[in-house]
């Protein structure tokens, strides 16, 4: 599902009326009696049923016009709050008209109510609310009554996700046309409530081009690889782990682990020789390879040799969990990521051991999280978390790889494209559910699906898997086995979830 930016959707709007005709009176209308059925379904769920629409001096107030025309014709009690402004769109006058030719309130002073609307402000807004505008937002916010905002909670940056000031924390958000970036990433995802979708007629050609996405159930499902019935173990891909160090032989573990219930044929692991024993007895299915390693137990450049030669029968590579940090094991992974062209995940020590230049244009996926983004590109945490998405089409533009940024909203970028995965929670705050996370992409580039769609189809499962974790143990108890546990359940739901309710 396409995303779109505040800019964006000014130009989409314009474009609808310049090739289709569709005035922005018509997007007003259709926006405001969509909005209409999610509140009259919201009013059946409180005791009382007068609302106060509280409507800014923009077309944002002009959309809550359209709605309380909508609501007043539908015998609700309904009253408007009105902002003035200097320059009110034509659009906005015409409903302001004919909300007073009905003789619809408008009241002077903010009331209590049973339910607010929110119609104060905007996709455009690039300053903190300020006057009449942020003591509604107060209002609304300290009286702790539903509220349903229109397009976007009022305060809140529809490109960022982040308060601009007072903002309204609404309890349900109806976005108009698609969604905006804001609304699906943190912090915004805490304004929004419970996300609606109204797509107002805008024609679906008008999307096309837009670099931004939100994983659905739907269209994540379909990347799943079908199997025929006659596929052996060698169809369904092998893969290669090179992972482990002391005290560290687990995340190899989950690795694997992942990499079968996800769906592999034959999963490899190169560990090193003097720790090998410790992940046989924890691996049944997985064929160990112990390879040459340092004093401290870590692999050695020269499991090198023994590396390419294991390399030659598989079709993905995992390098980096667990691998360690030793300057010995870094100039292996160097050479490594410099003479193989299979394709790789590459994650933790893996990055690392590695400079951005150094996989520039390669056959890699790196699965950071935002402390090691920001080592990996050298800046700060902070840098890389107020702009996830912005970092994210920034690298993929410059090194031409394909990215997995970890956190809360996972970003995946690759090609010119950035998508936002929407499944996952807190309690997969957990070790080693990255390691898993790799296992499960590895497999699937095994099986044929580029490392991208690998990327994009592993978060969303990865993450409903412990979604549905969640819903079994609560997310204080979830560990990174877990998360291979409840992957069956995961994958068999993935169409179910997570599809945007659309009115």
């Amino acid at each position: 599902m396409k995303v779109v930016f505040s800019s964006e959707i000014r130009e989409i709007d314009k474009k609808a009326e310049s090739l289709f005709g569709i005035f922005p009176s018509i997007l007003m209308e259709n926006a405001g009696r969509d909005s209409k059925e999610i509140i009259l379904s919201t009013l059946k769920e409180v005791s009382g049923k007068k609302v106060v629409i509280f409507c800014g001096p923009g077309n944002n107030g002009g959309d809550g016009l359209v709605v309380a025309r909508h609501l007043f014709v539908s015998g609700v009690d309904v009253e408007v709050f009105l902002i003035e402004g200097k320059n009110q769109s034509k659009e906005r006058k015409m409903n302001l008209d004919i909300v007073r030719k009905l003789n619809i309130p408008i009241i002077d002073s903010k009331e209590d109510c049973d339910l607010f609307v929110d119609a104060l402000l905007g996709v455009g807004i690039s300053k903190p609310p300020s006057g009449k505008i942020k003591e509604c937002i107060e209002f609304m916010n300290e009286k702790e009554r539903p509220i349903i905002s229109l397009d976007i909670p009022s305060g809140l940056s529809a490109d960022t996700g982040l308060p601009l000031g007072s903002t309204v924390k609404a309890t349900k958000t109806i976005t108009f046309g698609a969604p905006k970036p804001g609304l699906l990433i943190y912090p915004g995802v805490e304004y929004v409530g419970k996300l609606y979708l109204s797509r107002i007629s805008i024609p679906k050609v008008l999307f096309e081009g837009l670099k931004t996405n939100l994983l659905t159930g739907n269209e994540t499902e379909r990347l799943l690889p079908k199997r025929k019935l006659n596929f052996h173990k060698g169809n369904c891909g092998k893969i290669l782990v090179i992972a482990g160090s002391v005290g560290m032989t687990g995340a190899a573990v989950l690795c694997c682990r992942a990499g079968y219930e996800m769906g592999a044929g034959l999963v490899y692991l190169g560990i090193p020789e003097s720790l090998s024993d410790i992940a046989s007895c924890k691996l049944t299915e997985t064929v160990i390879k112990p390879l040459p390693d340092t004093k401290k137990k870590t692999l050695s450049p020269s499991a090198y040799n023994p590396i390419i030669d294991i390399a030659k029968n598989v079709d993905c590579l995992i390098i980096g969990p667990g691998i360690s940090k030793h300057h010995e094991t870094k100039k292996l992974i160097k050479t490594l990521i410099d003479r193989i062209s299979l394709p790789i995940i590459l994650d933790a020590d893996g990055i690392a051991s590695v400079s951005p230049d150094e996989v520039r244009g390669k056959n890699i996926l790196i699965t950071p999280h935002p402390k090691e983004f920001a080592d990996f590109l050298g800046t700060t945490t902070d840098d890389i978390q107020k702009d996830r998405i912005g970092v994210v089409r920034k690298f993929i533009d410059d090194y031409k790889i394909p990215v997995l940024l970890k956190g809360y909203r996972t970003i995946i970028g690759y090609n010119d494209q950035v998508y936002i995965n929407p499944t996952g929670n807190p309690g997969m705050a957990t070790g080693g559910s990255g390691d898993v996370l790799s296992g499960m992409i590895a497999s699937l580039v095994a099986q044929g699906l580029s490392l991208g769609e690998s990327a994009c189809l592993g978060a969303f499962l990865h993450g409903l898997s412990g979604d549905i974790a969640k819903e079994e143990k609560g997310e204080y108890s979830l560990v990174a086995q877990d998360l291979i546990d409840y992957l069956p359940s995961a994958i068999r739901e993935c169409k179910e979830r997570y599809n945007m309710e659309c009115i």
